[in-house]
């Protein structure tokens, strides 16, 4: 048979070549959205373009962290160094977290012998001198905050091969609970789930008011994701993303306690040859600057610990330490010196353990005013009594917690559920695009009941979005007031943007349950749970390995059905401005702190409340002045965090909130958000006929975490299936159509 086409054959071939270049671009479409939400990282290089487009690599060489701990309070001198390793000229733009209560109040650009103090100015006003100082020529640096954890570097002007250091000095606290100190510096974070509608789609719909949306707009190159209605600065939170290829070698942590009552006592009995002062600048020919060059983002830590009481143990949860003790302190270094910052360093310290309530003042004289901070630690004696209460545990499985991290999670639920006692009741919530219940009330914590719910806890699994609110407020929603305790127990990695619109949410004054939150993973966002713990006027945990579940769990568990004492009063004199200015309960195995400025100095301070029902009150001895321990900057912090919560509860306007941050961080020299530390030189270094190129330094993926970012809502899945259909229904129309031509 003669194959002939009819002129309905050309129409059908016009058609489905049609059709092949539609399924092709909406394929292709498809790639080019998943790439934009997942910038493809060059193992820990500063990836530049020249003019040309050929690529360009500068490595971000370490970051070197000085830690004084005196007491409760550390004080940091954390340096970035900076290399450009290529013939052109560059600039490094660099998202790191640091601790949630980090108070951030020197910087420095060092150029060579130059040194150059950075200046707090209001935050619009620093951008604009960098970005005349970049444009000019002028090598500069710009620190900003994105959130109270997670702040931006920019170099401008790094030139051909040149080393360049940012030098930043912050003070925070360490806690205690359970008996122990922890003081925890985060080197990485977990990508975040960007929710909302991209702005500049809202910009487009024309039933939107596009002049409200102006200036909310966010322009950034080197975040993954856009600016959201929700999430309006997430390209400024969401940098790049890789996977370390050099293995950090793995240890069990606890080997690292000390077990003898005396730190002292076990470290005489260590093997001869210990340092008593560790080397922080090794010839570059060691062992350590080979180990250094393999790494992505290597750091190494000089820490010095005066804990000022007797120590049982110093450990880490998440590296191998090296331990020397030296007259009056310990020093601590990693036992390889440089490590892979992809997980956080959490570093334990335990003391003696006594009977009663103990507490202590610090303070600080500066000028006409006192700065003071007082201290209250919890009995350590077992609580004899409970009360049956109503708890619903919400438990993240969304994408980004795949790994380690859902291992962790289902286990700490697990045992939870299991110290249940028959008179609680209790419900779970899972979610990630959506929420699921176990159950659609309360239920009675009857063997059945648990029994029934660790099978449907085993079943869960990671994967999707990461919608905390609807998960959150439906908890809420089943929560009726009742004579017994009313507890929620928040599992995640806090791996989101929208911390604000949870924050509103327990803030409501109907939503009277007690939070309490657990996070979890290597890097979890801590700003959020403590933050929510907060405002949900109850406690949190952070779980970093499976190997802490346990002790972790039961200590929240303790926390749950007992508080250690209420109705707190601290008799600051007049004329003192104290905050937090609502002294929370202390629960069991938890510090109270509170930071006050005062007139004069204290002798002593009368502190009242009650223990188990009963009336309790002490007086407490003042110390002497401890003039390095930045007293003053950590009220100011303080008080910025006070100026920000009565802002979420609608005491003050967003304007209200800006002016009255900015009067406290330009005075007390504060990184916020509404502020920025500034340094340029005067010099003009770039020549003018050559160009600058900037590109983001990424982040190490979390240690135990899969390369997957925090998923957005996008179309690339719907356009990449409609495409793959598309491909298949043209096949088939073609080979239908041959059938009947050749009949």
């Amino acid at each position: 048979m003669r194959f002939r086409l009819q002129p309905q054959h050309y129409t059908f071939c016009a058609l489905f070549t049609l059709l092949i270049l539609l399924t092709i671009s909406t394929s292709s479409l498809s790639t080019e959205i998943e790439i934009e939400n997942k910038i493809p990282a060059k193992a820990g290089h500063l990836t530049l373009t020249s003019t040309s487009g050929r690529p360009i690599k500068s490595l971000h060489i370490d970051t070197e962290v000085t830690v004084d701990i005196t007491g409760l309070v550390a004080t940091t001198n954390y340096v970035q160094r900076f290399k450009n390793a290529s013939e052109h000229w560059a600039e490094g733009v660099y998202v790191f977290p640091l601790p949630t209560r980090a108070a951030i109040h020197h910087m420095e650009l060092v150029i060579g012998e130059r040194v150059i103090v950075g200046e707090i100015k209001e935050r619009a006003e620093a951008e604009h001198i960098y970005k005349k100082a970049k444009i000019n020529g002028q090598q500069a640096a710009l620190t900003t905050q994105q959130r109270d954890n997670l702040f931006t570097q920019n170099v401008a002007n790094i030139g051909p091969n040149q080393l360049i250091e940012v030098k930043l000095t912050f003070v925070d606290t360490a806690t205690y609970q359970d008996g122990v100190f922890e003081w925890r510096l985060p080197t990485t974070l977990t990508p975040r789930f960007i929710s909302g509608i991209p702005l500049d789609e809202i910009k487009e719909s024309p039933e939107q008011d596009k002049s409200t949306l102006e200036e909310e707009i966010i322009t950034n190159n080197f975040g993954w994701a856009k600016a959201t209605n929700e999430v309006p600065d997430a390209p400024y939170i969401t940098p790049p993303m890789i996977t370390p290829t050099h293995k950090t070698r793995s240890f069990d942590a606890s080997s690292f306690a000390v077990d003898t009552p005396s730190l002292g006592e076990k470290l005489r009995d260590l093997p001869k040859g210990l340092p008593k002062n560790l080397p922080m600048n090794p010839p570059e020919n060691s062992a350590h600057t080979v180990l250094r060059t393999s790494l992505h983002n290597p750091m190494r830590i000089n820490i010095k610990l005066q804990s000022g009481m007797s120590l049982a143990s110093i450990e880490s949860k998440n590296h191998s330490i090296d331990v020397s003790e030296a007259n009056d302190h310990y020093r601590v270094a990693f036992s390889d010196e440089w490590v892979e910052m992809d997980r956080d360093l959490v570093l334990q310290w335990k003391p003696v353990p006594s009977d009663q309530p103990r507490a202590a003042i610090f303070q600080q004289q500066m000028e006409d005013e006192t700065y003071a901070m007082f201290m209250m630690l919890p009995p350590d004696n077992a609580v004899k009594h409970r009360m049956a209460k109503d708890i619903i545990f919400v438990i993240d499985v969304s994408g980004s917690m795949q790994g380690q991290s859902i291992v962790q999670a289902k286990t700490s639920l697990a045992m939870a559920i299991e110290q249940l006692s028959p008179e609680d009741h209790f419900n779970i919530i899972a979610f990630n695009n959506d929420f699921t219940p176990f159950s659609y009330q309360l239920t009675q914590a009857n063997s059945e009941q648990k029994s029934q719910a660790q099978q449907w806890v085993a079943s869960l699994n990671a994967d999707g979005g990461t919608q905390m609110y609807p998960a959150l407020r439906a908890a809420y929603s089943q929560m009726k007031h009742s004579e017994r305790l009313q507890q929620i127990v928040f599992i995640t990695d806090g791996a989101i943007g929208n911390e604000e619109m949870l924050f509103d949410l327990i803030n409501a004054p109907s939503n009277h349950a007690r939070l309490f939150t657990v996070g979890i993973g290597s890097a979890p966002n801590s700003f959020f749970m403590t933050k929510a713990a907060q405002l949900g006027r109850g406690s949190y945990e952070l779980i970093s390995t499976t190997s802490e579940v346990h002790s972790k769990m039961s200590r929240l568990f303790h926390k749950l059905n007992h508080v250690a004492a209420t109705n707190i009063e601290i008799a600051w004199p007049d004329h003192t401005e104290a905050y937090p200015a609502r002294v929370p309960d202390l629960f069991y195995s938890e510090a109270l702190l509170s930071y006050a400025k005062l007139t004069a100095p204290l002798t002593s301070l009368n502190v009242a409340g009650n223990i188990e029902q009963r009336a309790w009150q002490t007086n407490v001895q003042a110390t002497s002045n401890v003039s390095s321990n930045r007293l003053g900057t950590l009220w100011a912090r303080q008080k910025v965090a006070d100026i920000e919560d009565k802002g979420r509860r609608g005491e003050l306007n967003k304007a209200s909130v800006k002016d009255a941050v900015l009067d406290v961080a330009l005075a007390h020299q504060l990184l916020t958000r509404f502020t920025a530390f500034i340094a340029k030189e005067q010099a003009h270094s770039r020549p003018q006929d050559q160009s600058v190129q900037s590109e983001a330094i990424a982040n190490v993926v979390p240690h135990g975490t899969p390369m997957t970012f925090a998923r957005t809502s996008t179309m690339a899945p719907i356009t990449f299936w409609l495409g793959v259909m598309g491909m298949i229904g043209a096949t088939l129309l073609l080979l239908v159509n041959k059938g009947r031509v050749q009949d």
